[in-house]
């Protein structure tokens, strides 16, 4: 039985932690380096790592100053010894079958990665979602030409495309090799970045078209209040997966590109309207400024918006009418 590496962050969630860790001390596949990293949390929730490591030798805590999501992963991949390495976030749980499963099946196959399907739970009820994939196991050429590509972005209104969860995959250790996580205080869905650079090198990929993953929904949480500058990194993001399918000579991304900025265009607007310390002037500046970037001015006119309101967002961003704008969202 091979051993798994199980990094967990942890950062201010006391009240989460216990669900998470009983979900991952309860799995079937037993062989497991639980390594909790306590990223300078300031409830109890360094202090509960300590305990769990008492309680199982399996469990190993490093405490840290507080870096972000992106150090407390490497800092845990720095110490991983598993031959598989898996990550949960500890807001999040997972099933108990979950690494029995998805070892069986990279196991079977010798892949690189195994790549599964999560649920999102809001405390009370969970909604199962599927991965849009049609086979269960995927070489070098369909990695290059159908996985990343869905990385990259949705080729129309409609199309598909792959979320970049890192917690709904696991990794063979070797092929992450020196591999790290580029800072989300830098990247937007710095997961993104994560998978583009590992799937570039990948020679094998499976997958498990299972939910196995319980990601929490939490209306507090980072991802549902307002952000300064995110609209500053979802430009990164798109100047980054714009300079990756050049270098990498990827086919068929140019509109999955533009609908990309097309949709940080509206995520961009959305932020800067929940602004509690910005006035009205300034949130229309902000918006006239995502206007202006040269991806979303090209998306904008280029792009075919889904329904009446992506056409009435797409045509008062292009007049930048943004207080109109602000008015309507």
């Amino acid at each position: 039985m091979k051993k798994v590496s199980v990094i967990i962050p942890v950062y201010n969630v006391e009240k989460y932690i216990d669900k998470c860790m009983e979900s991952v001390l309860n799995q079937t596949y037993s062989n497991l380096e639980i390594i909790l990293v306590d990223d300078g949390s300031p409830d109890n929730s360094g202090k509960m790592c300590d305990e769990y490591a008492v309680k199982d030798n399996r469990v190993k805590v490093i405490h840290k100053e507080n870096g972000g999501l992106s150090s407390a992963r490497n800092a845990g991949l720095d110490i991983a010894t598993g031959e598989y390495v898996a990550f949960i976030d500890s807001d999040d749980f997972v099933e108990t079958t979950m690494i029995e499963k998805v070892v069986s099946k990279i196991e079977q196959t010798n892949a690189d990665v195994c790549m599964f399907s999560h649920f999102t739970y809001n405390g009370e009820t969970s909604v199962a979602h599927a991965r849009p994939l049609d086979k269960d196991e995927y070489e070098t050429g369909e990695i290059r030409d159908l996985i990343i590509p869905m990385f990259i972005g949705q080729k129309d209104a409609i199309g598909h495309h792959l979320l970049g969860f890192v917690c709904c995959q696991l990794f063979r250790r070797s092929s992450i090799g020196e591999q790290r996580f580029k800072s989300e205080r830098e990247y937007y869905a710095e997961d993104i970045v994560f998978d583009l650079e590992f799937y570039i090198r990948a020679k094998k990929m499976c997958v498990v078209n299972e939910p196995l993953y319980y990601y929490r929904y939490v209306e507090s949480s980072l991802s549902n209040r307002y952000r300064k500058n995110l609209f500053d990194k979802f430009a990164l993001l798109l100047e980054f997966k714009q300079g990756f399918v050049l270098d990498n000579d990827i086919k068929d991304c140019e509109k999955r590109i533009l609908r990309s900025a097309f949709r940080s265009a509206i995520g961009g607007a959305l932020n800067v309207k929940k602004a509690p310390e910005l006035t009205k002037k300034e949130k229309k500046q902000e918006i006239k400024k995502i206007s202006c970037h040269p991806l979303v001015k090209l998306s904008l006119r280029t792009i075919k918006p889904k329904g009446i309101k992506e056409i009435i967002f797409a045509k008062l961003l292009k007049l930048k009418w943004a207080g109109i704008l602000l008015a309507l969202m």
